[in-house]
């Protein structure tokens, strides 16, 4: 548990797969980690589905087959280049175990409970104001309601991250 200091190993800012995923493969290694989500629980800001690939998702949960709420496999693969003025699209089948459907809001919910499971300590509902910085390092982070320090920082809050730009 955190210290009077609140200090710990590791702070990870945002509970999506990405920031979960590296949460509970830091605690798995023995790091004390703290992983902060704004949201009422992970996912729920997620009003979208999703693809999980299977083969870096058994790396970590190897039996999430079983185990996660999965929608359905997919045999079909449709991806997109955007261009200003134009696009490229490009489509296949295949019918081997690639990856899943999924309801980020179940799923999410369903990863962060693992990693809780691993000994991340998970703050729900709780936004990241600002960074707080030592020089040019980072330190820790301002929330709403108290500073948590760490050796890292680990900005996992999406691709519109305002962190990112501190």
């Amino acid at each position: 548990m955190l210290t009077k200091s609140n200090k710990t190993d590791v702070i990870v800012v945002g509970a999506g797969p990405a920031g979960i995923a590296c949460a509970i493969t830091l605690a798995r290694a023995g790091r004390e980690v703290v992983l902060i989500e704004r949201g009422l629980f992970a996912g729920s800001k997620n009003v979208f589905g999703g693809a999980i690939y299977t083969k870096p998702t058994k790396e970590i949960f190897p039996n999430f087959e079983q185990e996660a709420p999965l929608e359905r496999r997919n045999i079909a693969h449709n991806f997109m280049i955007l261009g200003e003025e134009d696009s490229t699209s490009i489509a296949y089948r295949k019918d081997g175990n690639e990856s899943y459907s999924v309801i980020r809001g179940k799923f999410d919910r369903w990863m962060a409970q693992k990693a809780k499971e691993a000994g991340v300590i998970l703050v729900e509902q709780t936004v990241v104001r600002e960074l707080i910085k030592n020089g040019t390092k980072v330190v820790g982070v301002k929330t709403e309601l108290e500073d948590y320090y760490a050796d890292i920082v680990v900005l996992a809050d999406g691709v519109n991250s305002l962190l990112a730009k501190q």
